[in-house]
């Protein structure tokens, strides 16, 4: 069960779901460059960009109290304190999903590219540190509202 916060809100949830997708992305691009010399190995992607999009339009439409997600989260009862705020529930029950990775094999049966894989985690490394920036400035913004202008 999703553990709901006081001061949480849509933007808050998806930075933290995006972090964890990108976590979950960075595990699987480093199996896919610690197996490229083993044969037959397929490799992985991690996909959950999709199901956070439908989630974050999901919640926004619905303003976070019930509903039917895009991506087949069923909400039949809210209790009050979320239906308060939180505005969490499907963001937060989307997950990363890890898959073979659609990719021509080589001779051995290996379907890993290195300079493919170099690319996606350089691309996944940027994205991840964007995503910390933006949730450690959002935490900032709250903390100075909450101090009265004075960020400490």
């Amino acid at each position: 069960m999703p553990q709901h916060h006081m001061l949480s809100d849509i933007t808050t949830a998806a930075l933290e779901r995006g972090l964890s997708g990108a976590y979950a992305r960075q595990l699987a691009i480093a199996d896919n460059l610690a197996n490229i010399e083993t044969p037959g190995y397929q490799a992985k992607e991690v996909r959950f960009e999709q199901s956070l999009r439908a989630a974050i339009e999901a919640e926004r439409s619905t303003g976070g109290t019930t509903g039917v997600s895009p991506v087949g989260i069923a909400r039949t009862h809210v209790p009050h304190s979320e239906a308060a705020g939180t505005r969490r529930g499907l963001i937060e029950a989307v997950q990363p999903r890890v898959g073979p990775k659609n990719a021509a094999a080589r001779h051995d049966g290996n379907t890993v590219n290195l300079e493919a894989e170099m690319v996606a985690m350089s691309k996944n490394s940027l994205h991840y540190k964007m995503l910390a920036r933006l949730l450690a400035k959002k935490l900032r913004m709250m903390r100075r509202a909450i101090n009265g202008g004075s960020g400490e």
